[in-house]
Protein backbone atom coordinates (compact mmCIF):
# COMPACT_ATOMS: atom_id res chain seq x y z
CA UNK A 1 0.00 0.00 0.00
CA UNK A 2 2.81 2.57 0.68
CA UNK A 3 4.10 1.50 -2.70
CA UNK A 4 1.13 2.31 -4.23
CA UNK A 5 0.38 6.26 -2.40
CA UNK A 6 4.06 6.85 -3.49
CA UNK A 7 2.90 6.40 -7.08
CA UNK A 8 -0.75 7.88 -6.79
CA UNK A 9 0.92 11.25 -5.58
CA UNK A 10 0.64 13.67 -3.00
CA UNK A 11 -3.33 13.61 -2.35
CA UNK A 12 -2.77 9.79 -1.33
CA UNK A 13 0.38 10.89 0.86
CA UNK A 14 -1.26 10.65 4.49
CA UNK A 15 -1.99 6.95 5.92
CA UNK A 16 -5.51 7.60 6.32
CA UNK A 17 -6.22 9.72 3.28
CA UNK A 18 -8.38 7.84 0.46
CA UNK A 19 -8.70 4.83 2.30
CA UNK A 20 -11.35 3.08 0.49
CA UNK A 21 -9.91 4.43 -2.67
CA UNK A 22 -7.15 3.03 -2.58
CA UNK A 23 -8.55 -0.41 -1.35
CA UNK A 24 -10.27 -0.81 -4.15
CA UNK A 25 -7.64 0.10 -6.52
CA UNK A 26 -5.22 -2.28 -4.50
CA UNK A 27 -8.29 -5.46 -5.21
CA UNK A 28 -8.24 -4.66 -8.83
CA UNK A 29 -4.74 -4.67 -9.14
CA UNK A 30 -4.39 -7.79 -7.25
CA UNK A 31 -8.04 -9.79 -8.30
CA UNK A 32 -8.23 -7.94 -11.62
CA UNK A 33 -11.57 -7.41 -10.70
CA UNK A 34 -13.90 -5.57 -7.72
CA UNK A 35 -16.42 -6.88 -6.08
CA UNK A 36 -18.42 -4.02 -5.51
CA UNK A 37 -18.44 -3.77 -9.66
CA UNK A 38 -19.67 -6.99 -10.03
CA UNK A 39 -22.60 -6.50 -8.09
CA UNK A 40 -23.29 -3.42 -9.89
CA UNK A 41 -22.92 -5.31 -13.24
CA UNK A 42 -25.66 -8.01 -11.63
CA UNK A 43 -28.19 -5.83 -10.38
CA UNK A 44 -31.32 -6.81 -12.27
CA UNK A 45 -32.84 -2.59 -12.61
CA UNK A 46 -29.32 -1.74 -14.34
CA UNK A 47 -29.28 -4.68 -16.67
CA UNK A 48 -33.30 -3.86 -17.42
CA UNK A 49 -32.04 0.21 -17.93
CA UNK A 50 -29.33 -0.95 -20.32
CA UNK A 51 -31.36 -2.86 -22.53
CA UNK A 52 -34.28 -0.62 -22.58
CA UNK A 53 -31.48 2.04 -23.17
CA UNK A 54 -30.44 0.11 -26.64
CA UNK A 55 -33.69 0.53 -28.37
CA UNK A 56 -33.11 4.08 -30.49
CA UNK A 57 -35.32 7.03 -29.03
CA UNK A 58 -35.29 5.82 -25.57
CA UNK A 59 -33.01 7.16 -22.97
CA UNK A 60 -32.15 6.58 -19.02
CA UNK A 61 -35.02 8.44 -17.72
CA UNK A 62 -37.43 7.07 -19.81
CA UNK A 63 -35.88 3.93 -19.34
CA UNK A 64 -36.66 4.29 -15.33
CA UNK A 65 -39.96 5.36 -16.08
CA UNK A 66 -40.85 2.43 -17.93
CA UNK A 67 -39.76 -0.24 -14.79
CA UNK A 68 -41.29 1.94 -12.45
CA UNK A 69 -44.24 3.10 -13.77
CA UNK A 70 -44.97 0.50 -15.78
CA UNK A 71 -42.91 -2.49 -14.72
CA UNK A 72 -41.28 -3.05 -18.89
CA UNK A 73 -38.08 -4.98 -17.80
CA UNK A 74 -36.89 -5.85 -21.15
CA UNK A 75 -37.64 -5.21 -24.64
CA UNK A 76 -39.80 -8.05 -25.36
CA UNK A 77 -41.77 -6.73 -22.55
CA UNK A 78 -42.47 -3.46 -24.57
CA UNK A 79 -43.07 -4.81 -27.94
CA UNK A 80 -45.54 -6.40 -26.57
CA UNK A 81 -47.14 -3.17 -24.47
CA UNK A 82 -46.98 -0.71 -27.11
CA UNK A 83 -49.32 -3.22 -29.42
CA UNK A 84 -51.58 -2.58 -26.66
CA UNK A 85 -51.14 1.53 -25.65
CA UNK A 86 -49.23 2.66 -28.41
CA UNK A 87 -49.10 5.97 -26.70
CA UNK A 88 -46.31 4.51 -24.04
CA UNK A 89 -43.89 6.05 -26.50
CA UNK A 90 -43.21 8.25 -29.13
CA UNK A 91 -43.96 7.64 -32.57
CA UNK A 92 -39.97 7.44 -34.01
CA UNK A 93 -39.69 4.54 -31.16
CA UNK A 94 -42.16 2.21 -32.77
CA UNK A 95 -40.48 2.28 -36.05
CA UNK A 96 -37.43 1.17 -34.35
CA UNK A 97 -38.62 -0.92 -32.64
CA UNK A 98 -39.94 -2.77 -35.65
CA UNK A 99 -36.32 -3.50 -36.61
CA UNK A 100 -34.46 -3.52 -33.19
CA UNK A 101 -33.25 -6.64 -33.37
CA UNK A 102 -31.35 -5.51 -36.84
CA UNK A 103 -30.28 -2.54 -35.70
CA UNK A 104 -28.41 -4.48 -32.99
CA UNK A 105 -25.80 -6.43 -35.35
CA UNK A 106 -22.28 -4.67 -36.69
CA UNK A 107 -22.16 -3.94 -40.17
CA UNK A 108 -18.96 -5.18 -41.96
CA UNK A 109 -16.78 -2.24 -43.57
CA UNK A 110 -18.04 -3.55 -47.25
CA UNK A 111 -21.77 -3.00 -46.08
CA UNK A 112 -20.88 0.23 -44.69
CA UNK A 113 -19.45 1.63 -47.92
CA UNK A 114 -22.22 0.55 -50.14
CA UNK A 115 -24.73 2.32 -47.93
CA UNK A 116 -21.96 5.30 -48.02
CA UNK A 117 -21.63 5.68 -52.14
CA UNK A 118 -25.63 4.86 -52.36
CA UNK A 119 -25.75 8.26 -50.43
CA UNK A 120 -22.44 9.61 -52.54
CA UNK A 121 -24.05 8.69 -55.82
CA UNK A 122 -27.70 10.19 -55.17
CA UNK A 123 -26.11 13.73 -53.50
CA UNK A 124 -24.69 14.42 -56.55
CA UNK A 125 -27.57 13.88 -58.78
CA UNK A 126 -29.35 16.34 -56.20
CA UNK A 127 -26.59 19.29 -56.08
CA UNK A 128 -26.67 19.27 -59.69
CA UNK A 129 -30.71 18.99 -60.07
CA UNK A 130 -31.02 22.04 -57.30
CA UNK A 131 -27.96 24.58 -57.56
CA UNK A 132 -27.03 23.11 -61.88
CA UNK A 133 -24.67 26.60 -62.32
CA UNK A 134 -22.35 25.55 -59.36
CA UNK A 135 -19.62 22.85 -59.46
CA UNK A 136 -20.43 19.50 -58.72
CA UNK A 137 -17.36 17.90 -58.45
CA UNK A 138 -16.53 20.12 -55.47
CA UNK A 139 -19.31 18.54 -53.85
CA UNK A 140 -17.58 17.08 -50.49
CA UNK A 141 -19.55 13.62 -49.61
CA UNK A 142 -17.16 12.04 -46.42
CA UNK A 143 -18.64 8.79 -45.17
CA UNK A 144 -19.32 6.40 -43.27
CA UNK A 145 -17.30 8.45 -40.36
CA UNK A 146 -16.88 7.12 -37.38
CA UNK A 147 -14.92 3.58 -36.68
CA UNK A 148 -14.80 2.88 -40.02
CA UNK A 149 -12.61 5.89 -40.94
CA UNK A 150 -10.85 4.74 -37.77
CA UNK A 151 -9.95 1.46 -39.36
CA UNK A 152 -12.18 -0.41 -37.43
CA UNK A 153 -13.09 -4.14 -39.02
CA UNK A 154 -17.12 -3.31 -38.32
CA UNK A 155 -19.65 -0.71 -37.80
CA UNK A 156 -22.23 -0.01 -35.73
CA UNK A 157 -24.29 2.32 -37.75
CA UNK A 158 -23.34 5.14 -40.74
CA UNK A 159 -22.41 8.95 -40.95
CA UNK A 160 -22.19 10.85 -43.81
CA UNK A 161 -21.32 14.16 -43.97
CA UNK A 162 -21.87 16.61 -47.22
CA UNK A 163 -20.36 20.13 -47.90
CA UNK A 164 -19.50 22.69 -51.11
CA UNK A 165 -17.77 25.83 -51.45
CA UNK A 166 -20.59 27.39 -52.04
CA UNK A 167 -22.32 27.06 -48.99
CA UNK A 168 -19.98 29.63 -47.32
CA UNK A 169 -22.62 31.74 -47.76
CA UNK A 170 -26.10 31.31 -49.77
CA UNK A 171 -25.32 30.41 -52.96
CA UNK A 172 -28.59 31.71 -54.63
CA UNK A 173 -27.56 35.17 -52.86
CA UNK A 174 -27.50 38.36 -55.59
CA UNK A 175 -24.59 40.66 -55.08
CA UNK A 176 -23.02 43.14 -57.21
CA UNK A 177 -19.20 42.00 -58.68
CA UNK A 178 -17.93 45.22 -56.63
CA UNK A 179 -19.62 44.07 -53.30
CA UNK A 180 -18.96 40.37 -53.84
CA UNK A 181 -15.51 41.01 -54.27
CA UNK A 182 -15.42 43.25 -51.27
CA UNK A 183 -16.84 40.63 -49.05
CA UNK A 184 -14.97 37.72 -50.46
CA UNK A 185 -11.59 39.48 -49.71
CA UNK A 186 -12.24 40.94 -46.24
CA UNK A 187 -13.50 37.20 -45.64
CA UNK A 188 -10.33 35.62 -46.91
CA UNK A 189 -8.51 38.38 -44.58
CA UNK A 190 -10.85 37.60 -41.71
CA UNK A 191 -10.20 33.72 -41.80
CA UNK A 192 -6.19 34.37 -42.06
CA UNK A 193 -6.19 35.90 -39.15
CA UNK A 194 -8.01 34.07 -36.96
CA UNK A 195 -5.84 31.05 -37.17
CA UNK A 196 -3.80 31.29 -34.52
CA UNK A 197 -4.72 30.43 -30.90
CA UNK A 198 -4.88 33.12 -28.14
CA UNK A 199 -4.18 36.41 -30.44
CA UNK A 200 -6.69 39.02 -30.77
CA UNK A 201 -8.86 38.03 -33.42
CA UNK A 202 -9.59 40.31 -36.57
CA UNK A 203 -12.53 42.29 -36.37
CA UNK A 204 -13.24 43.68 -40.51
CA UNK A 205 -15.35 41.25 -41.95
CA UNK A 206 -18.34 39.48 -40.25
CA UNK A 207 -18.22 36.44 -37.83
CA UNK A 208 -18.13 33.39 -40.59
CA UNK A 209 -21.15 31.67 -39.15
CA UNK A 210 -23.53 34.70 -40.87
CA UNK A 211 -22.59 33.37 -43.84
CA UNK A 212 -23.66 29.67 -42.68
CA UNK A 213 -27.00 31.02 -40.75
CA UNK A 214 -28.03 32.40 -44.90
CA UNK A 215 -26.67 28.97 -46.63
CA UNK A 216 -29.13 27.02 -44.36
CA UNK A 217 -32.20 27.18 -46.28
CA UNK A 218 -29.98 25.82 -49.25
CA UNK A 219 -28.93 22.97 -47.23
CA UNK A 220 -31.97 22.42 -45.80
CA UNK A 221 -33.60 21.87 -49.05
CA UNK A 222 -31.13 19.84 -50.24
CA UNK A 223 -31.03 17.60 -47.54
CA UNK A 224 -35.09 17.53 -47.80
CA UNK A 225 -34.63 16.72 -51.45
CA UNK A 226 -31.81 13.90 -50.92
CA UNK A 227 -34.01 12.16 -48.37
CA UNK A 228 -37.03 11.90 -50.52
CA UNK A 229 -35.32 10.75 -53.26
CA UNK A 230 -33.65 8.16 -50.49
CA UNK A 231 -37.23 7.01 -49.87
CA UNK A 232 -38.65 6.82 -52.76
CA UNK A 233 -35.93 4.60 -54.21
CA UNK A 234 -37.16 2.57 -51.29
CA UNK A 235 -32.99 2.50 -49.87
CA UNK A 236 -34.65 4.80 -46.64
CA UNK A 237 -37.12 3.05 -45.05
CA UNK A 238 -37.91 5.16 -41.65
CA UNK A 239 -37.60 8.64 -40.78
CA UNK A 240 -35.95 9.29 -37.40
CA UNK A 241 -35.60 13.15 -36.89
CA UNK A 242 -33.96 16.05 -38.16
CA UNK A 243 -35.27 16.08 -41.36
CA UNK A 244 -33.38 18.97 -41.75
CA UNK A 245 -35.37 21.71 -40.95
CA UNK A 246 -34.95 22.15 -36.91
CA UNK A 247 -33.00 25.31 -36.14
CA UNK A 248 -31.88 25.06 -32.55
CA UNK A 249 -32.12 28.28 -30.40
CA UNK A 250 -29.61 29.86 -28.52
CA UNK A 251 -29.33 31.97 -25.31
CA UNK A 252 -25.47 32.55 -25.42
CA UNK A 253 -24.22 35.65 -26.58
CA UNK A 254 -22.56 35.76 -29.68
CA UNK A 255 -23.64 32.40 -30.86
CA UNK A 256 -25.59 32.50 -34.45
CA UNK A 257 -28.72 31.20 -34.72
CA UNK A 258 -29.48 28.95 -37.26
CA UNK A 259 -25.81 28.29 -38.34
CA UNK A 260 -25.46 24.78 -37.68
CA UNK A 261 -25.96 22.11 -39.77
CA UNK A 262 -28.76 20.19 -41.20
CA UNK A 263 -29.70 16.86 -40.08
CA UNK A 264 -31.22 13.77 -40.72
CA UNK A 265 -31.50 10.58 -39.12
CA UNK A 266 -33.45 7.40 -40.47
CA UNK A 267 -33.03 3.77 -40.98
CA UNK A 268 -32.72 2.63 -44.29
CA UNK A 269 -32.34 -1.06 -45.84
CA UNK A 270 -29.01 -1.77 -47.85
CA UNK A 271 -30.23 -5.54 -48.14
CA UNK A 272 -31.64 -7.68 -46.05
CA UNK A 273 -31.04 -6.00 -43.15
CA UNK A 274 -31.81 -2.36 -41.27
CA UNK A 275 -29.15 0.31 -40.71
CA UNK A 276 -29.12 3.58 -38.95
CA UNK A 277 -27.75 6.15 -41.36
CA UNK A 278 -27.21 10.27 -40.13
CA UNK A 279 -26.75 12.18 -43.13
CA UNK A 280 -25.39 16.02 -41.73
CA UNK A 281 -25.00 19.11 -44.25
CA UNK A 282 -22.38 21.69 -43.20
CA UNK A 283 -21.27 24.75 -44.50
CA UNK A 284 -17.60 25.09 -45.25
CA UNK A 285 -16.60 26.83 -42.30
CA UNK A 286 -17.40 24.63 -40.15
CA UNK A 287 -16.56 20.94 -42.35
CA UNK A 288 -13.21 20.01 -40.75
CA UNK A 289 -14.43 20.05 -37.18
CA UNK A 290 -17.38 18.23 -37.81
CA UNK A 291 -15.19 15.40 -39.29
CA UNK A 292 -13.03 15.64 -36.11
CA UNK A 293 -16.24 15.39 -34.33
CA UNK A 294 -17.90 12.79 -36.54
CA UNK A 295 -14.35 10.66 -36.59
CA UNK A 296 -14.47 9.74 -32.80
CA UNK A 297 -13.44 8.19 -30.79
CA UNK A 298 -15.47 9.57 -27.97
CA UNK A 299 -12.49 9.42 -25.36
CA UNK A 300 -10.35 11.53 -27.65
CA UNK A 301 -12.81 13.95 -28.34
CA UNK A 302 -13.61 15.13 -25.07
CA UNK A 303 -10.21 14.96 -24.43
CA UNK A 304 -9.74 17.63 -27.21
CA UNK A 305 -12.61 19.57 -25.99
CA UNK A 306 -11.51 19.57 -22.65
CA UNK A 307 -8.00 20.76 -23.40
CA UNK A 308 -9.77 23.66 -25.41
CA UNK A 309 -11.88 24.55 -22.48
CA UNK A 310 -8.58 24.96 -20.84
CA UNK A 311 -7.63 27.18 -23.09
CA UNK A 312 -10.67 29.36 -22.68
CA UNK A 313 -11.95 28.14 -25.60
CA UNK A 314 -15.12 25.85 -27.08
CA UNK A 315 -14.60 23.65 -29.07
CA UNK A 316 -17.62 21.54 -31.18
CA UNK A 317 -18.49 20.01 -33.88
CA UNK A 318 -19.47 23.90 -35.37
CA UNK A 319 -16.29 25.69 -34.77
CA UNK A 320 -13.59 26.94 -31.91
CA UNK A 321 -14.58 30.09 -29.89
CA UNK A 322 -13.19 31.66 -26.94
CA UNK A 323 -15.76 31.65 -24.41
CA UNK A 324 -16.93 33.05 -21.28
CA UNK A 325 -18.61 30.57 -18.53
CA UNK A 326 -20.19 31.31 -15.10
CA UNK A 327 -20.26 28.61 -12.42
CA UNK A 328 -19.31 25.08 -12.57
CA UNK A 329 -19.31 23.11 -15.74
CA UNK A 330 -20.41 19.73 -13.26
CA UNK A 331 -23.12 18.90 -10.72
CA UNK A 332 -23.85 15.21 -9.18
CA UNK A 333 -21.72 13.96 -11.85
CA UNK A 334 -23.76 15.69 -15.10
CA UNK A 335 -22.22 18.33 -17.07
CA UNK A 336 -23.45 21.53 -16.92
CA UNK A 337 -23.11 23.81 -20.33
CA UNK A 338 -22.14 26.91 -18.51
CA UNK A 339 -21.24 29.07 -21.84
CA UNK A 340 -22.64 32.69 -21.16
CA UNK A 341 -20.78 34.10 -24.54
CA UNK A 342 -18.94 33.23 -27.12
CA UNK A 343 -16.25 35.06 -29.37
CA UNK A 344 -16.21 34.50 -33.66
CA UNK A 345 -15.80 31.08 -35.07
CA UNK A 346 -11.53 30.59 -35.85
CA UNK A 347 -11.57 29.19 -39.17
CA UNK A 348 -9.87 25.70 -40.48
CA UNK A 349 -9.37 24.18 -43.59
CA UNK A 350 -8.73 21.12 -42.73
CA UNK A 351 -8.47 18.97 -39.63
CA UNK A 352 -4.40 19.37 -39.33
CA UNK A 353 -5.06 23.07 -38.72
CA UNK A 354 -7.69 22.46 -35.44
CA UNK A 355 -4.77 20.41 -34.13
CA UNK A 356 -2.24 23.21 -35.51
CA UNK A 357 -4.23 26.31 -33.39
CA UNK A 358 -4.76 23.95 -30.42
CA UNK A 359 -1.12 23.37 -30.15
CA UNK A 360 -1.44 19.60 -30.38
CA UNK A 361 0.32 17.03 -32.60
CA UNK A 362 -1.59 16.15 -35.22
CA UNK A 363 -3.29 12.15 -34.80
CA UNK A 364 -4.29 10.49 -38.43
CA UNK A 365 -7.86 8.92 -38.29
CA UNK A 366 -6.52 5.49 -37.47
CA UNK A 367 -4.73 7.12 -34.54
CA UNK A 368 -7.41 8.32 -32.60
CA UNK A 369 -8.31 4.68 -31.65
CA UNK A 370 -5.65 4.31 -28.72
CA UNK A 371 -6.51 5.47 -25.24
CA UNK A 372 -2.64 6.48 -25.09
CA UNK A 373 -3.15 9.66 -27.81
CA UNK A 374 -6.11 10.95 -25.80
CA UNK A 375 -4.72 10.73 -22.37
CA UNK A 376 -2.04 12.75 -23.49
CA UNK A 377 -4.38 15.44 -24.69
CA UNK A 378 -6.32 15.19 -21.58
CA UNK A 379 -3.31 15.38 -19.12
CA UNK A 380 -1.93 18.41 -21.27
CA UNK A 381 -5.67 19.99 -19.95
CA UNK A 382 -5.49 18.77 -16.68
CA UNK A 383 -2.02 21.00 -16.24
CA UNK A 384 -2.98 23.56 -17.88
CA UNK A 385 -6.18 23.74 -15.64
CA UNK A 386 -3.36 23.45 -12.39
CA UNK A 387 -1.06 26.07 -13.58
CA UNK A 388 -4.37 28.43 -14.33
CA UNK A 389 -5.26 27.98 -10.39
CA UNK A 390 -1.80 28.89 -9.63
CA UNK A 391 -2.18 32.37 -12.17
CA UNK A 392 1.46 30.78 -14.00
CA UNK A 393 2.89 29.48 -17.45
CA UNK A 394 1.90 26.42 -18.76
CA UNK A 395 4.98 24.93 -20.83
CA UNK A 396 5.16 21.87 -22.03
CA UNK A 397 7.16 18.83 -20.68
CA UNK A 398 9.37 18.92 -24.02
CA UNK A 399 10.83 22.64 -22.46
CA UNK A 400 9.76 23.76 -25.85
CA UNK A 401 9.21 27.67 -25.41
CA UNK A 402 7.11 28.05 -28.32
CA UNK A 403 4.40 25.96 -26.39
CA UNK A 404 4.45 28.15 -23.57
CA UNK A 405 0.90 29.44 -22.62
CA UNK A 406 0.28 32.38 -20.38
CA UNK A 407 -2.57 31.03 -18.35
CA UNK A 408 -5.90 32.98 -18.18
CA UNK A 409 -4.54 35.18 -21.48
CA UNK A 410 -7.91 34.59 -23.65
CA UNK A 411 -10.80 36.18 -23.00
CA UNK A 412 -13.30 37.51 -25.35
Amino acid sequence: EHNLRKILGSKFAKKDSNKGLVQKITEIHESGDLDRLKEWRADPRRCAIMELSKVWGIGYRKAQTLIDVHRIWSVKELKVAVEENPKLVEARVHRTLRCHDDLQLRMSREEAMVIGDRVRSCARAVFSELLPSHDVTKLKVEGPMGSFRRGQPDCGDVDVLVTHEDWLDDPERTLSLDKQSQESSLSRSSYARTRNLGDEEATEGEDPDYGAQRSRASRDKFLATLRDRLHAQGFLTDHLGGDGFQKKTTTVQGEVPGAGCSSYMGICKPRETHRRLDIKVYAPQHYAYAMIYFTGNDYFNRSMRCYAKACGYSLCDKGLRKAARSGVSHKDGKYIDNKVAVGRLVVCDTEKDVFDVLGLDYKEPHERNVSDNATEVAEKARRLFEEQRRGGVVVDSSDDEEDARPAGRFRL
